[in-house]
């Protein structure tokens, strides 16, 4: 064989090595990790609340953007080298984030509510001025009720938040932070069933209370890259349950 075959067939094989790592990684059941919350045999509730909140653990993060895209934004844009994080770890309640929704199925009334929330996104030139803030729109979370009664409450959730960055660009579409889930919520003890994915980027977590209880945690899932944000990159899956 010759050396530039041998060094072809030798970054092929890290290649796959990496995308493997990266797979089994990201695609985690975590019904095994997940154990019941509080809720006692025979035990019916009346409310489930659930809470999604994506957030960016550093206080800046490099633009990940090359500079010949940057070239093609506003004059602001082609300045920005740092892009503002939400300085902070997992909490389940906290103001600074990128994203977060709020649901409430009440049994009793038969009813599912979402509340969304959008925080604004600040981009700084390489001394850390700041340049611009500006806030995404929030059109792109949804909820589809499936089934609604006093027994069962199921819905799917959609998100798709873009980055307000080289919006007007012709050359480059920014990636949002997209994730989905199917919920399956139950009266009688509590029981959930919770399946879905999300993009490996930024830092994700989700919590669950039960009759306006305290919030305990359902997964905290960690920024594994800023690439994993675009289309067609691995995903996580979660399937949860109690």
């Amino acid at each position: 064989m010759k050396n530039g075959e041998a060094n072809d067939s030798e970054m092929v094989s890290k290649g796959e090595e990496l995308l493997y790592n990266y797979v089994s990684i990201i695609k985690i059941v975590e019904k095994e990790k997940v154990s019941p919350l509080g809720i006692s045999s025979n035990n019916d509730v009346d409310n489930v609340k659930l809470r999604y909140t994506t957030f960016i653990g550093d206080k800046y993060v490099e633009n990940p953007v090359p500079n010949w895209l940057r070239l093609t934004g506003d004059k602001w844009e082609r300045d920005v080298e740092y892009f503002g994080g939400d300085n902070r770890d997992f909490a389940v309640a906290h103001s600074r984030f990128r994203t977060q929704i709020n649901i409430e199925s009440d049994f009793t009334d038969e009813d599912t509510t979402l509340s969304k929330k959008v925080n604004s996104s600040t981009f700084y030139d390489s001394n850390k001025k700041l340049l611009k803030t500006k806030k995404a729109g929030s059109s792109g979370i949804s909820l589809d009720e499936k089934i609604v009664n006093m027994d069962n409450i199921k819905f799917d959730i959609e998100h798709s938040v873009g980055i307000p960055y080289l919006e007007g660009s012709l050359k480059f579409t920014p990636p949002g932070i997209d994730y989905a889930f199917t919920a399956s919520l139950f009266r009688e003890d509590g029981d959930y069933k919770i399946k879905g994915w999300h993009d490996g980027a930024p830092s994700h977590e989700f919590y669950i209370s039960f009759d306006d209880g305290p919030y305990e945690e359902l997964f905290q899932h960690d920024l594994y890259d800023f690439f994993y944000l675009f289309e067609l990159t691995p995903k996580h899956y979660f399937n949860i349950s109690n």
